[in-house]
Formats: structure tokens, sequence, C-alpha cells
């Protein structure tokens, strides 16, 4: 049984209906109209489901394996509008370069470990300046967008390797970890004061290294308690929606929908800035950014 839509061809689909009862969950043997959805075969689609009013209608191809087993919770005339294929929205992406000036060498002059200077044999002064320091980001975004971008997934890590964090910075979406393993033979005690990320991992030979989740975000500044001339930076972003730059500085940021959004860039060595970028319906959109 069933109708016809105007412009569809009728494919039957074996269905059960059922009326819902109090807290959305329908009592059996209470049968409805039959609803004949316009789809082909196989495209019976699992939504999550929750309580639904009295009034609305469950339906499942075939009967029941164990209990009850429902697939679609859907109110007739939005049958075939939950269920059609789903097509992708207009993306556009942000894009350009990052331009650094450059920096005089630096001459800090280098702690060594007190009493064990000869167990590093050498040390790695981090370089100052470079472009791929720089972080680019978008500030905020709508909350269903910033939940279709690219899953983050792991850890990153922020290793002491030849008395120095490696590497300098680690950007990182808010919720991420970050591992600090520990590489010399020597130890060390990495802690951070800043307000989205306060610990004090204490010291750890070789070989062990601690894991600290972000659980906010901002600038976490991390130092070491035993050499204070070691520092390093996570930037603990709001959203998935952040690039670093490549060596020659290019870099891309995830595709995001038409609309206006606040494009932010940061660096440990320059002023960081702000300004508002424009994705259209079609097309992608360049930028360079200067500090």
């Amino acid at each position: 049984g069933g109708h016809r839509s105007r412009g569809l061809p009728l494919i039957p689909a074996r269905k059960r209906d059922f009326h819902a009862g109090p807290g959305g969950y329908p009592p059996s043997g209470l049968p409805l109209a039959p609803v004949t959805l316009q789809l082909p075969p196989g495209q019976w689609s699992r939504v999550p489901l929750g309580p639904i009013p009295p009034g609305q209608t469950w339906l499942a191809p075939g009967a029941p394996s164990q209990g009850w087993d429902p697939l679609v919770r859907i109110a007739p005339t939005l049958a075939l509008l939950l269920l059609a294929p789903v097509t992708s929205a207009h993306a556009g992406v942000i894009s350009g370069t990052v331009r650094v000036p450059t920096l005089s060498r630096d001459t800090h002059a280098f702690q060594p470990y007190a009493g064990k200077a000869s167990s590093l044999p050498g040390h790695a002064r981090p370089a100052r300046g470079r472009v791929n320091d720089a972080v680019v980001a978008i500030d905020a975004l709508p909350s269903d967008v910033a939940a279709a971008l690219p899953e983050y997934k792991g850890a990153r890590q922020l290793a002491q390797r030849d008395q120095s964090f490696v590497p300098r910075v680690v950007s990182v979406p808010v919720g991420a970890e970050v591992d600090f393993p520990n590489q010399d033979p020597i130890y060390h005690n990495v802690f951070s004061v800043s307000p989205p990320a306060r610990f004090d991992l204490g010291k750890y030979p070789r070989g062990q290294s601690r894991r600290v989740r972000m659980a906010k975000p901002g600038l976490v500044k991390v130092f070491c308690d035993i050499h204070s001339d070691m520092a390093a930076f996570v930037v603990v972003l709001p959203n998935r929606a952040f690039a670093r730059p490549s060596d020659d500085g290019t870099f891309r940021l995830p595709e995001l929908p038409p609309g206006r959004y606040t494009l932010t860039w940061w660096h440990p060595d320059f002023p960081g800035g702000k300004r508002e970028v424009v994705v259209p319906a079609s097309g992608d959109v360049n930028v360079d950014v200067a500090f």
C-alpha cells in the first residue's frame, strides 16, 4: 500500500509502524496506517535515537532480531528528507603564505647541567624566528562547523633532547594530550604556571615520559625547573581549524563552509595579529600573513 509522490517511482519497502508511547518507546500491538518510503533498496540509515513525542512513527525493515531494533525515528511527512542521501555542502579553503623577518643570531649563553656537563656530547640551541613556529587559526566556529572538521588523533610530543625542548612549538586543539618524554641522559623537571594548564611533572630520567591533557584553550609556556634556559610553547586552539606553515611558509586550513571568519596568527618571537576573512559560496581564499 501507500501513495506515489509526485515525480518519484514507488518502491515497496518492508516496514513496521508503531505509535510512540509515553517516554518515546513504542508498546507492541499498536499498528498505524502504512507509510511508504520512496527509497532505493538498501537505503535504510541508522541515526541516533532518543525519546520521541507521541504521534511520530518508528520504522524498521522486517522483524526485530532481539527485542526492539528501531532504525529510523521519523514523522511521515519528513521521511524523504531524513533518509535521502546526504550531499556535501559548499566548502572553501583558506590558504596562503606566512612571512617572518630575519632575526639576528641568538647569543644567549648555554647553561650546562651542574656537575654533569660531560654527559651531554653537545646541545641544540633552538633557532629563533623560524617560519614554521607560527600558528594560523580560526578564532571561533559555530558548534556544528567545528564538529564537522577532520578528527584530531593521538597525542603530540614535546621532547627534552640535548637540554632543549623539541620541537619548540606544539599546537593542539582543546582536549588533546601532549607527551613530555625525557631523551637526555640527565634529569629534567617540566612545569608550567600558565592559566590554561598548570602542572609540575617532577624529575624523571631518560626513557620515561609524562602526559598532560590540555583542557583549556590558550598559550601554555613550558619550562624546566632544573635548566632555566629551556623553554617551549603549547598553543591550545579552541577548534581544529588551524595550521602550521611548512618550511617555505605556505599553509592551508581545513575546508570551511561559506561565511565570515576571524583568522588569527601567532609566533613566539613576533607580535601576532588577526583579520576578517570571507569564504565565498564557491572557490578558495588566499591570505598572506606578515609578522
